[in-house]
């Protein structure tokens, strides 16, 4: 397996003539211009329009901004490296809970994505501390993969979130999956065990996937698009990196299942197979990125087109609101980092290495 990210060539970001803004730069002039960073170089989920209010500092979402940077070839930006710092810092001080709502509690998955953006960061920009903290991070899951079995979502060892009801997050095992990138980086650097946690990973969530699992589940026992993808996600990431054919098809079965629950407008809602649900952007962008990688691209262009339609213009670049319906816009980092990916397979080259994505 080749080297996942020092010497790789840039990904050309430039998009095809005739297109309908924005493009997958206006995204990412939106992201890297420092309009989510918090002074202690933590990024924020999103970004009230109106008021400029951002949200909380949030590791999971620093971690993918990481992963945005070394795929936009912008590790070299200050908000990307303060970003790093932050995320380093925390690590190396035992800091690992997930969210300031839930206190001490640890979500694994969190875990995961902080760690694989580290690696990538890391490197791509020769620091070596990034990729010791990731490492770090990687090495949580893996002892808990070794000693259990299987990847619980909450780390055993923290404490349980506060009020959070018994859900996918919570509960649930299969959005998991995707945390298998870190383990695969970790493995190419050298660090043993690594390969062998990212196996037992795949193996129990690829034994119980079903659109119809429980873990898929929210509190109200309706399935989330959202964690869905994630765990298809992670089982694309496995078979991309093995180059195998073991997976393909649960990962066509389940997408022709997510597209199902298309909109009228193109875009895709959180939950499947209820009226009420809004259409939700990261979903949206998800569905995009699958289906290019899946070889399933005609299937989304009405999809691709709504993409565009809901972002807009911001002080710097475009942004992707969370749900382009709700009468207040939440300019979202990580939806906007999907969108910005999506769109850059669209519009270039429709090939992805497993560790680029995002």
């Amino acid at each position: 397996m080749a080297a996942p990210v020092a010497g790789q060539p840039e990904r050309q970001l430039g998009v095809l003539g005739g297109l309908n803004r924005p493009t997958s730069a206006d995204l990412y002039d939106w992201l890297f211009a420092g309009m989510l960073a918090h002074p202690s170089g933590g990024v924020a989920g999103w970004r009230e329009r109106r008021t400029g209010r951002l949200s909380d500092e949030y590791p999971e979402i620093s971690g993918y901004y990481l992963s945005a940077a070394v795929f936009a070839d912008m590790t070299g930006s200050v908000p990307v490296i303060r970003a790093a710092d932050w995320l380093s810092a925390r690590i190396e001080s035992n800091a690992s809970a997930s969210r300031r709502v839930d206190g001490s509690a640890i979500y694994n998955f969190d875990q995961g994505i902080i760690a694989a953006g580290l690696i990538k960061y890391g490197v791509r920009a020769r620091n070596a501390r990034a990729v010791a903290a990731g490492v770090r991070a990687a090495s949580r899951l893996r002892d808990q993969l070794s000693e259990l079995g299987h990847l619980p979502p909450l780390d055993p060892n923290a404490g349980p979130p506060h009020g959070r009801p018994a859900t996918w997050s919570t509960v649930g095992r299969l959005h998991l999956a995707k945390t298998v990138q870190c383990l695969l980086l970790a493995d190419e650097l050298g660090v043993a065990g690594m390969r062998k946690a990212a196996r037992t990973l795949i193996d129990d969530v690829s034994s119980a996937f079903s659109l119809a699992n429980d873990g898929l589940r929210d509190e109200a026992g309706r399935v989330n698009l959202h964690a869905t993808s994630y765990a298809l996600e992670g089982l694309w990431i496995w078979d991309a990196a093995n180059r195998t054919t073991g997976l393909r098809d649960i990962l066509h079965s389940a997408f022709d299942e997510l597209l199902s629950h298309q909109l009228p407008s193109g875009g895709f809602p959180r939950l499947a197979a209820t009226e009420a649900s809004r259409e939700q952007s990261d979903v949206h962008s998800q569905v995009i990125r699958l289906a290019v990688l899946l070889g399933r691209a005609t299937a989304v262009r009405s999809s691709v087109a709504r993409l565009r339609q809901v972002a807009s213009p911001a002080e710097f670049g475009w942004s992707v609101p969370y749900e382009p319906q709700s009468p207040e816009v939440h300019e979202n980092a990580w939806a906007t980092m999907f969108a910005a990916q999506a769109l850059s397979l669209v519009d270039g080259p429709a090939d992805l290495e497993w560790w680029e994505l995002i």
